[in-house]
């Protein structure tokens, strides 16, 4: 046979193949969907510290044993937008709701919402959340629900003067959770070391400018307790800082 006719019977082959394929294959859209969307969130908006289940760049699940029951946390991005963008973030235990931020514009915002120190104390899911589009740096909220998505704890301010979590600390994690104690590192400074208008060199020496709190589950309630104060003097002697 004419090599030239066999060449020509194989190309014929291969485009009545590729005819079929092209006609049959339904063609998928690379970029992640939620809600008929194309998502345009950074991979980075929501970011959790403890290891999903299941997840995707808008979405956290976490399965959980509580007392021998299994439990869903979830946190996600809901209600997008045509632009690619969602309204909201929620958070939800076995479908009940217990947290939810609404009118978010990432055309306008950057947000990265980070959830962190997800853990299970007694019959209660505990849990962290910082708004990292808040410039102050502390704006964690501690968190603790039922399974039933009841509220026991949100606690953002901790103790007197707007002393806040203090989520920002290169040195220390601003939440512990060991045994039936949650353990958190708040302050009254932000991260430039100021309390509204004024320097930690020009505040009182002996002002408490800094503590930790304590959380200790017992009887089916959280106790909460001042465990250490740290005042201005302290402060600026524990960070070396040079006050003229």
């Amino acid at each position: 046979m004419n090599k030239k006719k066999i060449f020509w019977g194989i190309l014929g082959v291969v485009l009545v193949g590729l005819i079929i394929f092209a006609s049959t294959y339904k063609y998928k859209d690379s970029h992640f969907r939620k809600e008929g969307v194309r998502v345009r969130l950074d991979e980075y908006a929501l970011e959790v510290d403890r290891e999903c289940d299941q997840s995707d760049i808008a979405t956290c699940l976490i399965n959980l044993d509580v007392n021998g029951e299994k439990e869903k946390l979830v946190f996600e991005y809901i209600n997008f937008q045509d632009n690619g963008f969602p309204e909201t973030l929620v958070a939800t235990i076995n479908g009940k709701e217990i947290f939810r931020k609404d009118n978010l514009d990432f055309t306008k915002n950057t947000y990265y919402d980070y959830f962190s120190h997800v853990n299970v104390i007694g019959d209660k899911v505990v849990f962290t959340y910082t708004d990292g589009s808040y410039s102050d740096g502390r704006s964690t909220v501690l968190y603790a629900v039922n399974k039933d998505g009841e509220k026991v704890l949100e606690e953002s301010i901790i103790g007197d003067n707007d002393m806040k979590i203090k989520d920002y600390s290169y040195y220390d994690d601003f939440a512990t959770v060991e045994d039936n104690v949650i353990t958190l590192y708040t302050s009254r400074l932000n991260y430039s070391n100021y309390i509204g208008e004024d320097y930690i060199c020009d505040v009182k020496s002996s002002d408490v400018v800094e503590a930790y709190y304590t959380y200790t589950y017992k009887d089916g309630e959280f106790v909460k307790k001042l465990d250490k104060k740290i005042t201005a003097k302290e402060y600026i002697a524990n960070n070396e800082i040079s006050c003229s």
